[in-house]
């Protein structure tokens, strides 16, 4: 089981010995309500088949809240613009007036205005959205070390139900195979990276 923060331990402690919690949609909303904006590991190797798995679970329905588009930066690469430019309205030069570059030679596009391609809640650029869009609500993959062995674990960003609800149908499917939902919602059991 994961380290947990004394906030964590008393939101788990709540729900102790309820059963049924990956259909409980009140410990859900809690859940959302206190990882909203954070970085959740995932009981799960980062693989090209759990990459598959996890965002084919994510269900988001266009236009309806686009809090997955609420960053100060989004990371782009020379790829990801070439990609926009062939696809979409954008010319080269009004994507250059938007990118800016960090001191180790990454660029992104300043959001904290709100993202450039997002009008009323969707985004203008979807079949051609750069990688970071692409790979929502995943995260770059953390080193963590299970029985004494090391691999990149996948880690989600929480911004919105949609997120959430990923999590939730990973311990469901879980629990269906016979795995077991531990309080900090790690699994005992299953392991998905070979779906």
């Amino acid at each position: 089981m994961a380290d947990l923060t004394s906030a964590e331990q008393g939101m788990f402690s709540r729900w102790w010995g309820v059963k049924d919690l990956h259909v409980n949609d009140e410990f859900w909303t809690e859940v959302l309500l206190f990882y909203q904006d954070k970085n959740v590991a995932l009981p799960v190797a980062y693989t090209p088949q759990s990459v598959r798995y996890i965002l084919d679970k994510l269900e988001c329905p266009v236009g309806k809240c686009a809090l997955c588009c609420r960053y100060d930066e989004l990371p782009v690469n020379a790829e990801d613009l070439k990609r926009i430019e062939e696809k979409s309205e954008w010319t080269m030069e009004e994507l250059a007036d938007l990118v800016k570059a960090k001191a180790d030679g990454s660029t992104f596009i300043v959001c904290s205005d709100g993202c450039p391609f997002l009008k009323e809640n969707a985004c203008t650029i979807y079949e051609c959205r750069p990688s970071a869009c692409y790979f929502f609500p995943l995260n770059t993959p953390r080193m963590a070390t299970l029985n004494g062995q090391e691999f990149q674990q996948a880690v989600l960003r929480v911004k919105c139900l949609s997120s959430v609800n990923i999590v939730r149908r990973l311990m469901t499917d879980a629990l269906a195979e016979g795995g077991m939902l531990l309080p900090d919602l790690s699994l005992v059991g299953p392991n998905k990276e070979e779906s």
